[in-house]
């Protein structure tokens, strides 16, 4: 069996950009009451296009600041300015408190006053404490500490298999309960799902805007475990997703007749078994883009910050061409295999995990994803791309440099049918005590 290597490449997915017209910040000083922050400096993340790029060396780069001014007692303003003593005095007196010497502060790096450490720096909004800018959760650590952080939801890609995952207990059935509970113990809004059995021609995308959809019967699968659980659609935030994605240039609308078919259904029942949350559920596009189902992601990624778990429902091995259904059909038993899953398939199922798990969050999640879908073996673990792509729309969600903290985990993994390897894969880690209010 070779061995083969992903590196991601240089490329990177592309994402919409943000624009604004300047804000002001609020100051920790009461001497200072406010500072303008200047939009020709470039964000480190591209979120707002407004924070100026101030990151000190030591600092990775995935974390947003703004200079922290302390309190004029702490550092000598006097210093600030260079010449005589009689010279300075009278320019101290001059321009203290004036917008020129706020314009010093502002500009610490030009200056290079960092350097000599009469600046020092912060996150932005330290947990918002100081500024009134709204900052992702995911880049504000908690006390200012960058050792400690406060994350956005997670992302899921699970791999929904035959829907006898749903009635034969396995770790992936417990993994599915698992991640449900905790979505529900942090009390999130909604799940906006993209699932592998929807997609639309031409240039469009749609969205789930049936307000009471039926359910496609789950085969194999005890009727008590499914027919009485309700479908909750979430028409107001499928309306705000629509809208999201129409003013970033997607061709988007409302289907008003889609139902739940087994890529979405048997997880909800799985997930949530008790009440089934608000969901949302966004189609594939038949072209099979991986940059344009990324960036799909990537639109929607605001909503992870209010509280929404995305997740892709695909598969990590599926060929349809290489299962076996004689175990289903002939011995009504998904796990049964007289020999092991072919080589191919379990070589692309490890760079995959590989991929997922050494990048974490972040761009090179996104490049490396995409970049699997030319993988010598890919061919073989996915005969058609429908059930791989979800993964890119997961990975747009959690793809910006301020999710480079996410980690990726390998939370359970079964075969069925042989050959088809159902890997559910995580990124992201839920903030210990953090309830969204869902």
């Amino acid at each position: 069996m070779s061995h083969v290597t992903t590196v991601a490449t240089t490329q990177d997915t592309p994402a919409p950009v943000f624009q604004g017209t300047g804000r002001t910040l609020g100051s920790n000083s009461p001497d200072i009451p406010h500072e303008h922050i200047s939009e020709f400096l470039p964000a480190n993340n591209g979120v707002t296009g407004l924070e100026p790029n101030t990151n000190p060396p030591d600092w990775p780069s995935n974390q947003r600041r703004v200079p922290a001014h302390r309190p004029p007692a702490v550092h000598d303003d006097w210093e600030l300015i260079g010449g005589p003593l009689p010279m300075r005095a009278f320019l101290w007196t001059m321009f203290h408190g004036c917008e020129l010497l706020r314009w010093f502060y502002t500009f610490p790096t030009q200056l290079g006053l960092h350097e000599r450490g009469y600046f020092q720096y912060q996150v932005a909004g330290e947990c918002q404490k100081h500024y009134v800018s709204p900052m992702p959760l995911s880049t504000c650590p908690v006390g200012g500490q960058p050792d400690r952080w406060i994350y956005l939801p997670p992302v899921h890609f699970l791999s929904h298999g035959t829907t006898m995952l749903l009635g034969e207990d396995s770790r992936v059935l417990d993994y599915w309960k698992k991640i449900g509970q905790e979505a529900i113990d942090h009390g999130i809004k909604g799940v906006v799902l993209m699932g592998a059995h929807w997609w639309v021609d031409d240039n469009k995308i749609k969205v789930g805007m049936n307000p009471s959809p039926s359910v496609m019967p789950v085969a194999n699968v005890h009727p008590k475990k499914w027919q009485d659980y309700k479908p909750n659609p979430d028409l107001a935030t499928g309306q705000r997703c629509i809208d999201m994605l129409s003013d970033a240039g997607f061709e988007v609308e409302g289907d008003t007749e889609r139902i739940w078919m087994i890529d979405v259904f048997p997880l909800l029942v799985a997930m949530f078994p008790n009440e089934c949350p608000p969901v949302t559920v966004v189609s594939l596009n038949s072209h099979f883009d991986p940059f344009y189902h990324a960036r799909i992601g990537t639109v929607l990624r605001p909503l992870r910050e209010e509280g929404y778990l995305f997740i892709g429902s695909g598969g990590g091995v599926h060929n349809l061409y290489r299962t076996e259904w004689k175990y289903i059909n002939k011995y009504k038993d998904n796990f049964a295999m007289e020999k092991p899953p072919d080589p191919e398939n379990i070589e692309f199922r490890t760079a995959l995990e590989d991929v997922i798990v050494k990048n974490g969050g972040g761009p090179k999640l996104k490049r490396g994803l995409a970049r699997l879908m030319k993988h010598p073996y890919f061919r073989d673990a996915h005969g058609t791309d429908e059930h791989y792509i979800p993964a890119l729309f997961v990975a747009g969600a959690i793809g910006e440099e301020q999710d480079e903290v996410a980690q990726g985990i390998l939370g359970a993994e079964c075969w069925e049918l042989r050959n088809q390897g159902e890997t559910q894969l995580t990124i992201g880690q839920w903030a210990k005590g953090k309830h969204y209010g869902g």
